[in-house]
């Protein structure tokens, strides 16, 4: 019924060598779920509410986490810095290393703490998951949430 999503103390490859086992993310295996427990009505999706936009973040990373998760994603973390000042929503990899993975639910794509991973570890990719349509430029891939599913096979395919 959930999903346990573990931090990394290091954001290095192999994520699994750096995984902490003490410190997770508890995601519920449908967003469907998550909307019953919290008494969401359609309607605050549908109609943007007021009461919604709050929540829509939470949202927005469960419904990642799901479709990522149900796609194979072979590794699939989160990391937060030690001074908790700093935090990437999910965290995997590929061939070329490790891809921070920066969820919004909505249009606005500022990410500070994405914007400094990348710089700091030398990201050579990472994903923001938006309302946003596709889009690349030489190191970010900004993917709709609605194209989610196909994750791997972007990340796979790049340099």
């Amino acid at each position: 019924m959930i999903h346990k999503i573990n931090r990394v103390s290091t954001p290095k490859s192999p994520l699994k060598f750096y995984e902490d086992f003490g410190a997770f993310k508890l995601f519920l295996s449908d967003l469907g779920l998550l909307g019953a427990m919290t008494g969401t009505l359609p309607r605050h999706i549908v109609e943007d509410d007021s009461i919604y936009t709050e929540f829509n973040g939470a949202m927005g990373e469960q419904f990642v986490c799901q479709e990522l998760i149900a796609n194979e994603l072979p590794a699939l973390f989160y990391w937060l810095r030690e001074d908790a000042k700093q935090e990437i929503d999910f965290i995997s990899e590929n061939e070329q290393g490790v891809v921070p993975i920066e969820v919004k639910s909505g249009t606005n794509l500022s990410a500070n703490s994405f914007k400094e991973f990348m710089k700091e570890h030398n990201s050579p990719l990472g994903v923001k998951i938006s309302a946003l349509p596709y889009k690349e430029n030489e190191k970010v891939i900004n993917m709709p949430l609605y194209n989610t599913a196909k994750f791997e096979k972007i990340i796979r395919n790049q340099r």
